[in-house]
């Protein structure tokens, strides 16, 4: 009798670990809220690379610094939920292209919200044609690093490399 209790609670264990897996893979930064492909707000859903997301975005029309925004959510770009998001605690001036921005630095960044709260962000100049790519961490309840990348051509994703050179 105690062999199957013990393997009953190992099970509850491991069951328990994998559903607050499943919460907090969930609740990670999944969906970007964006005015910056034309001044339309759109949610874009985030892809996974390594230890960040990110979504890569043209511009269709260009916009002037601080008339765009930005807010990072859960769920997914057609049922996004605000409700946790990750965005500045207040208005503040616009986030700069192609740096590393911190959190913890920096008060346009993406900073953990709950309740709804905390302010969309703002983006600088928008470029006509240019890509975007934006890029958050996978914190899932604290704030995140991020960086919004512009060039004017669209940027090739690399495969992996081989573990051995060629010689």
């Amino acid at each position: 009798m105690r062999g199957k209790i013990h393997t009953t609670r190992k099970l509850l264990c491991c069951l328990g670990l994998i559903l607050s897996g499943l919460f907090f893979s969930y609740a990670q930064p999944t969906v970007l809220g964006t005015q910056l492909a034309n001044g339309n707000y759109s949610a874009y859903d985030l892809a996974d690379r390594g230890g960040v997301r990110f979504v890569r975005i043209q511009a269709t029309s260009a916009g002037l610094s601080g008339t765009r925004s930005w807010e990072f959510a859960r769920g997914t770009a057609s049922n996004a939920d605000y409700s946790t998001n990750w965005r500045p605690y207040s208005t503040v001036s616009a986030i700069a292209l192609n740096t590393y921005i911190n959190p913890s630095n920096t008060e346009a960044s993406a900073r953990y919200n709950t309740g709804f709260g905390g302010s969309k962000g703002s983006l600088p100049a928008i470029t006509l044609s240019s890509y975007y790519t934006v890029n958050i961490g996978k914190n899932s309840t604290a704030d995140n690093f991020m960086s919004v990348l512009s060039t004017t051509y669209n940027p090739k994703t690399l495969p992996r490399f081989p573990k051995t050179h060629p010689q």
